[in-house]
């Protein structure tokens, strides 16, 4: 945690890395309720197709007479033997026809009930009655017998299920009057379902990772290319000129071959050291000649006035306004200072500030937060990230 408060490359890092976790899991989200609502809608029309094939085999008009056959007829078995052909040749779990309980449809009787060869679930009995699964089912039953629906479908993959994650697809079987005397139902689990959207996930988690680690890589190779080491360059030349007060022989801008802000701050570098210079080998001469006193107001004051703008009007350029500004110091000089600067065509940055103290101390703070505040200025932050 200290070396990303510390840095400004980990910082940037984490977050793009952020970010990015954001964007793909909203990505992730969107994908896999897609994913989802496709596979559900392949299973449905695959559900509703075997219904429509089942159909064939159990006649409609013919209901009353495979209830009244107690399960033991011919005709009985051998819709039974197609039914139960048709359930695994589909890849359906349960085919089976109920008769539920029109009085209030809490109950369903099975006329008919198939499994699949490979599954470990139990058939149904001829006429075993059971209570409705639950009020979605109960609905769905009374719309297909009031003629409310021609099909239905249930998709149960939340919450406790007897027979795992599955859709029932529903379809009417009708007598010769057009009444609804039973319910078709074809069951498929869900399996392949989840199966695919964990594999879904699993792809898209090792894509995120992948990529974010990629992006880590290349944003640290390209941070420290292009901010890191020109601001390492910059702080280490600034350290030394702190201690040995002597220009390099290598100026900052040969050095550093950026043409952005950085670039602009290693030549102010390199102005500020000859300047410095300069203003100091003045600063010994003037001393053998006046009081020390003396003459630091003075080269405080020369320098106070280099760091002011002072050629005005400003900006004759732009005709829609004028600036001119001025600066009295109660002393002879102090630490106040202004500064403006058209940070791009449309907008202009103005500075006012008192520094602490007074004389070349306050004077040199001064101009050192100039520097700073109109690189920060020309970065296109807000005044509050500038003052911050």
């Amino acid at each position: 945690m200290k070396l990303i408060k510390r840095h400004v490359a980990a910082k940037s890092i984490l977050g793009i890395v952020a970010m990015l976790l954001l964007f793909f899991a909203l990505v992730s989200v969107i994908g896999f309720n897609s994913f989802t609502r496709a596979l559900l809608d392949q299973y449905a029309d695959g559900a509703f197709s075997t219904a429509e094939t089942a159909e064939l085999i159990i006649d409609g008009t013919r209901v009353e007479e495979y209830e009244a056959s107690g399960g033991v007829t011919e005709d009985y078995k051998n819709a039974l033997g197609r039914l139960e052909a048709l359930c695994n040749s589909s890849g359906s779990t349960f085919v089976y026809v109920i008769i539920p309980d029109t009085t209030d449809y809490a109950h369903i009787k099975f006329i008919f009930s198939t499994m699949n060869s490979q599954s470990n679930y139990t058939v149904y009995d001829f006429g075993y009655l059971r209570e409705t699964t639950n009020d979605d089912y109960r609905a769905k039953y009374r719309a297909l017998y009031e003629g409310e629906s021609e099909r239905e479908l249930v998709v149960r993959d939340k919450g406790v299920i007897e027979t795992d994650p599955h859709i029932t697809a529903m379809v009417p079987l009708r007598d010769s009057s057009g009444n609804t005397d039973a319910i078709l139902c074809v069951q498929r689990q869900m399996d392949a379902l989840t199966r695919s959207r964990n594999e879904y996930l699993r792809r898209i988690t090792f894509v995120l990772l992948g990529l974010a680690a990629l992006m880590a890589v290349s944003q640290g190779i390209y941070l420290s290319k292009v901010f890191i080491k020109p601001i390492k360059k910059i702080t280490e030349e600034a350290d030394r000129f702190a201690k040995d007060s002597v220009p390099s022989d290598i100026k900052l801008a040969d050095a550093i071959s950026n043409e952005d802000e950085i670039g602009r701050l290693a030549e102010c570098i390199d102005r500020m050291e000859e300047q410095i210079k300069e203003n100091v080998d003045d600063l010994t001469r003037i001393t053998a000649e006046k009081e020390r006193i003396g003459t630091e107001l003075k080269f405080a004051s020369r320098l106070q006035e280099a760091f002011i703008p002072n050629n005005f009007p400003a900006f004759p350029e732009h005709n829609e306004f004028e600036l001119y500004a001025s600066m009295d110091p109660a002393k002879e000089v102090g630490g106040d200072f202004y500064d403006f600067y058209m940070i791009d065509e449309d907008r202009l940055c103005a500075v006012i500030a008192d520094v602490s103290g007074k004389g070349v101390p306050a004077a040199l703070f001064m101009m050192a937060c100039k520097m700073i505040l109109q690189g920060c200025a020309m970065q296109g932050r807000s005044a509050a990230d500038i003052l911050t």
